[in-house]
């Protein structure tokens, strides 16, 4: 699935981080979470790809904080905790 985050400041574009598989042996996978006081964590999977295609790792990596004043909506695939 995807991330999509809608800002308050509405001269800023929305933005949208899909999942998408980058060159034969990784793919990227995107969740988020909110965290206290309204703070939004943007998270990337990095899946490393078998011959198959199969991911065999998958490494988490925070990429994004955005602040409650930043954005107004997300939706998408929640980090579960």
């Amino acid at each position: 699935m995807a991330v999509q985050i809608v800002f308050t400041d509405r001269t800023r574009a929305d933005k949208a981080y899909a999942d998408e598989q980058v060159g034969k042996t990784e793919k990227h996978e995107y969740r988020y979470a909110l965290l206290s006081g309204g703070v939004l964590a943007l998270y990337r999977g990095v899946h490393t790809l078998n011959r198959k295609g199969e991911s065999t790792e998958v490494r988490w990596e925070e990429f994004a904080l955005l602040g409650p004043a930043a954005w107004f909506g997300v939706t998408g695939d929640r980090v579960n905790h």
